[in-house]
């Protein structure tokens, strides 16, 4: 080969590897490798770059800007509490009354008292406490009567605020007709005037299924609505969280519960000014009941109903799983003693009819003033 051919042999092999050594941009081709480029200087002032059609080999192609998703219809309003199953709160007439405080003693032989108790048969025996911190959102509630001579009838229950206007209870502490509702808190000592936080309640909500005794208190569950000009007297009252807890909640993972209330600490006696408390035993939780067992004679009494059932969660904080509604005494023990069970509302299993009655009262106010 002559001198001459043999150069332009080699100048063909050397272009063929440029060309292999090209690479599309945004494409990597295996097994090659870039050839080192010359560092490109910046253009001239005063020059346009040319033109980029969208159609060449790698272009960016702009993404058209997404257009928003159109709004969904609003809720239609709810004009009629049975449209959430619910119901001004208070038993239909053919429905068996829940006991007094007086009828209950007086069948006891135990006298009449001065006040009267709604629901009375919770019973046992608590251990008075000293500060609120471990009861978020507890307070006493008093449905009151006055006679034709201004006498002042009231029952006793225990309450908790679980939103801002609004605290949970037990529909059985208001089924009986009342002219007003009282709620007292801030203070472990009812009778202390000067730390207690007085204030009324604007309307009660109950659970549209609850018939009391007839149908064995299930669905004893109420929500009490404190008016817009309330709210600043009762912000140092927490709000409580509630509904099921973070594990399962059965005996195996919650061996005891929390009680906690201004009940009875015997049968028959006045309710406590103290707030009480004691542990209880979890026996089974069904999607609307809870059944707890009391510890050492120690568990919720007369006065408790309506009151919050706490576990607490890992991270220490008190969850309100249950609504006292009543106790199922043990047979031929006395009441406030021994070993019995006591019935709760299982909140977990209300969780979305609670949601209902607050966001259809936020939503049309006169729904929800009686």
């Amino acid at each position: 080969m002559t001198y001459k051919a043999a150069m332009t042999a080699l100048l063909a092999a050397l272009a063929l590897a440029a060309c292999d050594a090209v690479r599309v941009p945004g494409v990597d081709q295996p097994g090659t490798t870039p050839a080192p480029s010359e560092p490109v200087s910046d253009p001239a002032p005063n020059t346009t770059p040319a033109e980029t059609n969208s159609a060449d080999l790698g272009a960016e192609i702009e993404t058209p800007p997404a257009q928003p998703a159109p709004d969904e219809p609003p809720a239609p309003l709810v004009t009629h509490l049975s449209q959430i199953n619910a119901a001004t709160c208070g038993l239909p007439e053919t429905a068996e009354p829940t006991l007094t405080l007086a009828e209950i003693n007086e069948s006891a032989e135990l006298g009449p008292q001065t006040e009267s108790l709604i629901q009375t048969q919770v019973v046992g025996v608590t251990l008075a406490v000293s500060s609120l911190d471990l009861f978020p959102g507890i307070v006493k509630m008093e449905p009151v009567n006055y006679n034709a001579v201004g006498d002042r009838s009231s029952g006793h229950c225990g309450a908790t605020r679980i939103a801002e206007q609004w605290f949970l209870t037990a529909a059985h502490c208001v089924d009986d007709g009342y002219e007003e509702i009282n709620f007292i808190a801030g203070t472990v000592n009812v009778r202390d005037s000067e730390s207690a936080n007085i204030f009324n309640a604007e309307a009660s909500i109950c659970h549209a299924g609850y018939s009391g005794l007839d149908t064995a208190m299930i669905n004893d569950i109420a929500l009490i609505k404190v008016s817009d000009e309330t709210l600043p007297t009762i912000r140092n009252i927490p709000i409580a969280t509630y509904g099921a807890p973070e594990e399962a909640f059965s005996p195996e993972n919650y061996t005891t519960a929390v009680m906690a209330g201004w009940g009875s600490t015997s049968y028959g006696s006045s309710p406590s000014p103290l707030l009480l408390s004691a542990d209880v035993s979890l026996v089974s939780a069904s999607p609307g009941v809870i059944l707890v067992e009391s510890l050492d004679g120690k568990g919720p009494c007369q006065g408790d109903s309506g009151g919050p059932l706490y576990v607490r969660e890992d991270d220490g904080q008190q969850r309100v799983v249950g609504v006292l509604s009543n106790v199922q005494s043990a047979r031929g023990s006395t009441p406030c003693a021994g070993t019995y069970r006591g019935q709760y509302t299982n909140v977990a299993g209300y969780v979305d009819w609670i949601d209902d009655v607050i966001s259809a009262c936020d939503a049309n106010d006169v729904l929800c003033r009686n």
